[in-house]
């Protein structure tokens, strides 16, 4: 009787240890998951202004976004139409 109750008193500890390996490890993951999703945004925030700062550095965009449809241009007709 003694021996089964020391058996299940190891195993009892042993699962106890195993369970906090694997929050532990959940933890990890989810730390490491949250600083994966920091770099997307901060990639993607890049990525946004780059594509802005080439849309205004191209010459047909930026006499585009000068002249809106808005705006007009004076009656004339320009590039496109």
């Amino acid at each position: 009787m003694e021996e089964m109750e020391r058996t299940m008193r190891q195993s009892e500890s042993s699962f106890r240890h195993q369970i906090i390996l694997h929050e532990e490890k959940a933890h990890d993951n989810w730390l490491r998951a949250r600083a994966l999703q920091r770099e997307v945004f901060v990639k993607d925030t890049e990525s946004h202004e780059l594509r802005q700062r080439t849309w205004y550095s191209t010459p047909v965009e930026w006499q585009l976004r000068k002249t809106t449809p808005y705006q007009g241009n004076g009656g004339e007709q320009g590039e496109y139409g």
